[in-house]
C-alpha cells in the first residue's frame, strides 16, 4: 500500500477534515469534510490496483440493487494527478448488518434470510466457463507456494477445489464481496458498500461470500466467542441453505466450494500471522464440514 505522506496525497484540499476508516482490501479509505460536505473516499493501494478500483466503481455505479438492497451512490471516481486511482461516495452513517446480527431477535433470522436470498435471484445469462475457476486455482496455488503459505489445510483445500469440475455455476449480477460488513442500515434502508470485481460474476459468488460470515465468521473474528451469536448464524445459515439447495439441488456444495476458495483468495493479503492462522483455522473447519 502506498503510505500517505500528507493531506495532498489524497487530492483532497488541504483544509479538509479526514478521517481513517478501516478497510480490508489494503486500499485507504477516508471520510471526508469539506465545503459542507462529507463524502467517503477510497483511494487505489497502488497503481497496480488502480484498474481493479475504476471496475468496482463502475459496478457499483451500474447494480440496479433489488426489493432490500441499495448500492451507495457513487459521485466520482478517477485518476489523481500522483497517478492514484480514486473513488467517492456518499457517507451512509448506519450500522452494519453484522452488529445488527448480534442482537438480532430469532423471530427476525427468517426475514433476514428473505433478505439476503433476493441477491439468488438476480438474472442469469448462461453459465461460466469451468476453465475460468479452474485457472483461477492454478494461479491462487502459484501465489501461496511463492509465499510460503501452503500448510496442509491449504494443500487439502486446494486438491479438493481442483478436483471439482466447476460446471453450471450461473453468470449474473452480483455484488462480489457480500459479507455483512458491506451492508449497511439507515433510516430504514439497506445499502451495499465495497463492491468487488469478481474475476467470475455470480449469484453463487455472493452466497459463498455470505457463508464466509455464516460459517466463518468473518466479520465477527475480532469479537469475543459468544453462544448467541453463534446461535443466530447458524439458524440464519440453515435457513438460506435450505432455500438455496430448494432452488437448485446441488448448488450449495457448489457455493460451499467458493467459500473455500474465498479463503483461500484472502490468505496471501493477511499480513499478520494472528489472521493467517484464523484462515487456516476455518479451511480445516470447512474440509471437515463438507465432507
Amino acid at each position: 500500500m502506498i503510505p500517505l505522506a500528507s493531506p495532498t496525497d489524497t487530492g483532497l484540499p488541504a483544509d479538509a477534515r479526514i478521517i481513517p476508516l478501516r478497510g480490508f482490501s489494503g486500499c485507504h479509505v477516508l471520510l471526508v469534510s469539506s465545503n459542507q460536505s462529507t463524502y467517503v473516499r477510497k483511494l487505489s493501494r497502488d497503481a497496480d490496483y488502480n484498474k481493479r478500483l475504476l471496475q468496482q466503481a463502475e459496478k457499483q455505479k451500474n447494480f440496479t440493487g433489488n426489493d432490500f438492497f441499495h448500492p451507495v451512490k457513487v459521485r466520482a471516481s478517477g485518476q489523481l494527478p500522483s497517478g492514484i486511482a480514486y473513488i467517492d461516495m456518499d457517507y451512509v452513517p448506519g450500522v452494519t448488518a453484522a452488529e445488527i446480527l448480534t442482537t438480532l431477535p430469532l423471530a427476525d433470522i427468517q426475514r433476514w434470510s428473505g433478505m439476503l436470498l433476493r441477491f439468488a435471484s438476480a438474472p442469469e445469462q448462461g453459465t461460466i466457463d469451468s476453465t475460468i475457476f479452474k485457472n483461477k486455482i492454478v494461479e491462487l496455488q502459484t501465489i501461496l507456494q511463492e509465499r510460503n503459505l501452503t500448510t496442509p489445510a491449504v494443500a487439502e483445500t486446494l486438491a479438493r477445489l481442483r478436483s471439482r469440475p466447476w460446471t453450471g455455476v450461473p453468470h449474473s449480477p452480483c455484488h462480489g464481496d457480500l459479507t455483512l460488513e458491506n451492508i449497511l442500515a439507515h433510516d430504514g434502508q439497506l445499502y451495499l458498500i465495497d463492491f468487488l470485481d469478481s474475476f467470475a460474476d455470480s449469484w453463487y459468488m455472493d452466497m459463498a461470500k455470505l457463508m464466509q460470515d455464516l460459517i466463518g465468521g468473518w466479520s465477527f473474528r475480532y469479537l469475543e466467542a459468544d453462544r448467541n451469536l453463534v446461535l443466530r448464524l447458524a439458524s440464519l445459515r440453515h435457513s438460506i441453505e435450505s432455500a438455496l439447495e430448494e432452488k437448485r439441488s446441488g448448488c450449495v456444495a457448489t457455493i460451499h466450494d467458493l467459500y473455500a476458495l474465498s479463503l483461500l483468495r484472502i490468505l496471501p493479503y493477511s499480513s499478520a500471522q494472528e489472521e493467517q492462522r484464523y484462515i487456516e483455522g476455518r479451511l480445516s473447519a470447512a474440509l471437515n464440514d463438507f465432507l
